[in-house]
């Protein structure tokens, strides 16, 4: 897989437009179906089981490399780890991206320091240390998958590897991972509006997508943007019964 000129995911020499899914229900009848609707991309796990499923059903698949991908620290366990996976799926043909940790950069505030950030009795010098340690950590975690990076794609420089972003993180911030990337993107679940506060813009309605892919593209310009829409309901996280879901 390259990704053209213009953005657009080149897999065997076919351009294609991406329309995939995270959900990946492990049956080939359900992918099958999937695949019937027009969807084209699914989420595998890190083994050749998943990928064949994926490619009887005509699917292709991205793989996370999770943590492995991340050389800040236990760096030859990980390096270890991050070779054995990509000498077991690198010649299979299903496979068209790598993913790196998901929503690494946000990971590094959620939830611990989101929660002191937010204490109404924070001290100017409490802020200022744990903001300086949040930068200290965010250098150290984008140097290690940098090096990750250079790994995974020495061991397979046939294929892109995609940054998912969360809804959140200045254009600045967001920046330093961006760079690092082939394709990145931002999953933002906007409704119900004021059910969950997940955008941290001030448009807070669907048209807050656009917004966000803004963000992408000036964090990683002239790179292709996958954004990860919303297709589920928050009720369905956060109610245990069918009536009590919001026809919203």
């Amino acid at each position: 897989s390259t990704v053209d000129k213009d953005g657009t995911l080149v897999v065997n020499g076919q351009r294609r437009f991406i329309l995939g899914t995270y959900h990946n229900p492990g049956e080939l009848g359900e992918l099958l179906e999937l695949a019937q609707n027009g969807i084209n991309l699914v989420r595998c796990g890190a083994d050749a089981r998943s990928l064949d499923q994926a490619k009887t059903a005509g699917l292709f698949a991205w793989v996370n490399t999770g943590a492995n991908l991340d050389l800040s620290e236990n760096t030859t366990e990980r390096k270890q780890n991050l070779l054995a996976m990509a000498a077991a799926l690198k010649d299979h043909p299903a496979l068209a991206v790598w993913e790196a940790p998901d929503e690494a950069l946000w990971n590094l505030y959620y939830p611990n320091l989101e929660k002191q950030l937010h204490r109404s009795d924070l001290t100017e010098a409490q802020l200022d240390s744990l903001l300086t340690d949040l930068e200290q950590n965010s250098r150290r975690l984008a140097d290690g998958l940098q090096k990750g990076l250079a790994v995974l794609r020495q061991a397979d420089p046939q294929r892109p590897v995609w940054f998912n972003h969360a809804p959140r993180n200045s254009v600045a911030q967001l920046t330093r991972f961006s760079t690092l990337a082939d394709i990145i993107g931002c999953d933002i679940y906007p409704v119900r509006l004021g059910h969950n506060g997940h955008s941290d813009l001030i448009d807070k309605n669907l048209s807050c997508v656009g917004a966000y892919t803004d963000r992408m593209q000036a964090s990683g310009p002239n790179k292709p943007v996958w954004m990860v829409l919303q297709a589920f309901s928050w009720d369905q996280l956060t109610t245990k019964k069918p009536e009590e879901m919001d026809p919203q």
